[in-house]
């Protein structure tokens, strides 16, 4: 009996520590970066964002089912919508429903799915710049649609490496009301190698496929400078 209890002591710390972090009312905040159709009309989906105050994890694999409730927001408002409305690019909420596995991403049943809006915490490609006074980022620019034109303050590090070499080697760090925030810069359009340090950075945010990482928001710099 003892030896069971042993064996079995493991797996329920993985159960009892997950059940500890699910602590939010919404398990995740992100853009949906993959979409797989099944022949019954469902699938899964993957969305990837930032872990933040009120969500549990950055990354998951989602089976959307049958008994998954889809809306859309539009204007505040919740609209009944099916699977075939989940787009590769939307920005979704995504409650978690049963078992999760412990992977990473992990990978869970969706008890609830809602597409938001395009003014609902994120920005459309018209705004520019993207700075409050001359520090603080109006959104995360992980979560700004591809080629939004941006302006933001923070910090530049180089070195970064990652597996396979999947990174431009260069990440900003800015700070948000939210809390310290990173986004990956590319700096090949720049002629010399930028300093690091106190910068202010000006370009555009692409979205990059990497094998490893998959996709991947980046903030493309034409133009850096050096702040005292």
């Amino acid at each position: 009996m003892k030896k069971i209890i042993a064996t079995m002591m493991p797996w329920f710390s993985l159960l009892m520590f997950f059940c500890i972090a699910r602590g939010a009312s919404i398990d995740i905040r992100g853009r949906i970066t993959s979409v797989s159709a099944a022949e019954n009309g469902f699938g899964s989906i993957r969305v990837e964002g930032q872990k933040e105050p009120d969500t549990n994890v950055d990354k998951a694999s989602i089976r959307v089912t049958s008994k998954t409730h889809i809306f859309r927001d539009e204007n505040g408002k919740r609209i009944e919508a099916g699977f075939s409305d989940l787009k590769i690019g939307q920005r979704v909420t995504a409650q978690f429903t049963g078992p999760v596995a412990e992977s990473y991403p992990v990978q869970a049943t969706g008890g609830e799915i809602v597409i938001l809006s395009q003014n609902a915490g994120t920005a459309s490609s018209s705004q520019k710049p993207t700075v409050l006074g001359d520090k603080v980022a109006r959104f995360p620019l992980d979560q700004a649609p591809e080629g939004t034109e941006v302006s933001v303050t923070g910090a530049l590090e180089g070195g970064m490496m990652a597996i396979g070499g999947e990174t431009t080697g260069w990440v900003l760090r800015y700070q948000r009301p939210d809390g310290t925030r990173t986004i990956e810069v590319d700096v090949s359009g720049l002629s010399g190698k930028p300093a690091q340090g106190p910068v202010r950075i000006t370009g555009k945010i692409i979205r990059r496929e990497y094998v490893e990482r998959g996709a991947v928001s980046i903030l493309r710099a034409t133009k850096i400078e050096k702040m005292d």
